[in-house]
Order: structure tokens, then sequence, then C-alpha cells
């Protein structure tokens, strides 16, 4: 063999081994999350976190965190397994390439919950650690489920520092308890500050002079003017929302959802993935 079919081979060679590394960068997904205690929002170590259909695990380490690499694509159950604690179970979809962050919550196990399987899997991981940081408010899908057939704005009014102005079609606009929620406001003059003064055709609506929250739906801003616009919440069913956090106040609020002022609070929705 000449030395230009031998360096021929070898490129080949080294080509096919490149081509192998990529194949498997890009294929397979990575499941990474946090497993916590329902009450006091503990990360939870020793929990084994289970793909049992492709018989993949892997234990929470001292912060609660696992990580599952080189999922194959598609749905699949995921289980979560604690001495102490309610075991968990949820269906979760995987996609190549694709890092699925989840956390998981895991209520403490009492003879009456001995054989009930739960899971948060849908809780995105940020909320948890938001959460378990102590400050803001939070709701979850099983408070939300309580409220019945109540609009948004009406389950959400008890958290702390919010006030809600109420249209009059059934609208729900979120303001901060730290500005008064109906006050008289000469004009518009108010480009750079904190209060928001509507139009005619908005004050038809019920809409008030105000320091309105700023609303996130899934880390997307709803209103990202200055001052924030008043955003109707009861456009959301409670029935299609997992979760929803509130800060009332720039010194709560978490540095992914400071991008703006927050003077007036940040209120955050986080839509239902699973039935």
């Amino acid at each position: 063999m000449g030395m230009a079919s031998s360096l021929r081979g070898a490129l080949i060679a080294v080509a096919a081994v490149a081509s192998s590394a990529a194949a498997q960068a890009s294929g397979g997904a990575t499941f990474t999350g946090k497993v916590y205690a329902d009450t006091s929002m503990r990360p939870i170590p020793g929990v084994e976190v289970t793909l049992p259909a492709l018989s993949k695990s892997a234990i929470s380490d001292a912060k609660g965190a696992f990580r599952l690499i080189d999922v194959p694509a598609g749905t699949h159950v995921v289980r979560a397994r604690a001495v102490g604690y309610v075991p968990f179970e949820a269906r979760v979809e995987f996609k190549d390439g694709r890092v699925v962050e989840r956390g998981i919550v895991l209520p403490r196990l009492t003879l009456l919950d001995s054989v009930r399987v739960v899971g948060e899997v849908y809780v995105p991981l940020s909320f948890l650690e938001n959460r378990a940081r102590g400050f803001g408010s939070f709701m979850m899908r099983e408070e939300l489920e309580r409220a019945g057939n109540r609009a948004l704005a009406d389950v959400v009014a008890q958290m702390h520092g919010l006030a809600v102005v109420r249209g009059r079609s059934g609208e729900g606009f979120l303001l901060s308890k730290r500005a008064p929620a109906r006050f008289s406001a000469p004009s518009r003059n108010t480009i750079g500050t904190d209060l928001y003064v509507p139009e005619s055709h908005e004050k038809l609506r019920g809409v008030v002079a105000g320091c309105y929250a700023r609303v996130y739906l899934d880390g997307m801003l709803l209103n990202g003017s200055t001052p924030a616009e008043p955003v109707n919440v009861n456009d959301f069913g409670v029935k299609s929302i997992e979760a929803v956090e509130y800060y009332s106040s720039p010194a709560q609020t978490p540095s992914m959802y400071s991008r703006l002022n927050s003077a007036c609070g940040v209120f955050v929705i986080h839509t239902r993935r699973s039935p």
C-alpha cells in the first residue's frame, strides 16, 4: 500500500470516528433536575430517580440534584423513590439532543399516603428553587385546583403585596399594594415612572391609574413597556396553569425576572404541561 493510499485510509478512519462522536453528541437527551421535600422545600439527597423501561437510574446528591444521560427520544415513565417519602411517577417527553430540566416534589410518607403515587415533574426547576429561597408567594396545581371555577385574579388576590383591579367585563389586572389601587392622575406624562395612566377607552373597561405588575407567561414577558401596562390575567384559565409565583418588590425578585424595573411587583405564570 502506498503512502497516498495509507494517508487516505487514515483520513477516512479519522472522519468515521469524528462522525460517530458527532452522532453520539447529537443523539439522546439529558434529564436533569432536583428533588425537594414538599413541606420544607429542602433538597432531598439519596433519592433514586429511574427510567424503568430503559434500566437507567441516578441517585440525587447532597443538593438534591440528579442527572441521566443518553435518554432515547420518546415519552418515558420517570419514577423517584426515597425512604420516608411518597413515591413519584410521571411520563416525560424527551427529544434527541435536548436537556429536559425538571423539579420533583416528594411529600412526606404517612400511613394514609402509603399507596398513593404523586409527582410534580412539570413544575419548572426554577420555580422550586425560587420557592426554596423563601422570598415571594407561590401557588401550585393542588392549591389552584381547590379554587374551582373562580377566575385567576380572584384566586391569587390573597398573595402578599398583591392587589386586584376588576374590569367591567370580568377582567383582572394585578397591582402592587405599594401604591394605591385607585387615585387621580391628571395626564399620561408618566414615561419613565411606575405609574400607568389609562387611555379613555381603557377607563371604560375599568382600568385605573396604578402601579401594575410585570407579568411573565412561561418565561416570556407580556408587558415590557415602561410604565408596565395592565395585563388581564383572567385570560388564562386556572385549570391550564401548573403554578404561579409573585414577588412584591425588587429585593424579592430573582434575577431571571428583574431585567426591567420590578418596583410594582412581578407575577409569573407556568402553564400546565401534563394532564
